[in-house]
């Protein structure tokens, strides 16, 4: 039986957070706020990086792990975009302009979902924390060994735990 029959499964969901307005509320309010919604599992650190096709000021990007029962789109449409607009987040043309917060999926239960996981150190590094043995399909290497390999390319410091 599945969703399909009517029997609701529990999805592994993993989330970016990425903020460079006010980063330190917004990090912890949307992860307070994904907290009172869905069942969080795992928290990565909080690490700062430069900006990503911007000129803005530096980012704080985590990742978080929760288990939901919600499809992709209905997670993604019905209850991250409310929460980014909840946290002021206003979307434009620019899409590197500056932000609130960005929450993103990352990986939906097997499927990588956004696949600059593996390319971009904000979001291979705190994800690495929680998903370290997920394995680009394209170079069949972990993300551990991605994300260390990025740490040495990029500024990037660990700047707050989240616990």
């Amino acid at each position: 039986m599945n969703e399909a029959e009517g029997i609701l499964a529990d999805h592994q969901v993993l989330i970016s957070l990425g903020s460079n307005i006010d980063p330190e509320k917004n990090i912890q309010a949307a992860l307070s706020l994904l907290d009172m919604k869905f069942k969080l599992l795992r928290v990565s650190n909080i690490y700062e990086t430069p900006p990503y096709g911007s000129e803005g000021g530096n980012y704080l990007n985590a990742a978080c792990e929760i288990v939901t029962t919600l499809t992709l789109k209905t997670l993604k449409y019905r209850y991250l975009r409310p929460i980014e607009r909840r946290l002021g987040r206003e979307r434009t043309k620019d899409i590197f302009a500056p932000r609130t917060i960005d929450l993103d999926i990352l990986v939906f239960d097997d499927r990588i979902i956004e696949p600059d996981l593996f390319r971009l150190a904000h979001l291979a590094v705190p994800a690495a924390e929680i998903a370290p043995h997920l394995v680009d399909p394209q170079r069949n290497l972990p993300l551990k060994l991605i994300a260390e390999k990025l740490i040495s390319e990029v500024t990037l410091k660990h700047r707050i735990p989240t616990n």
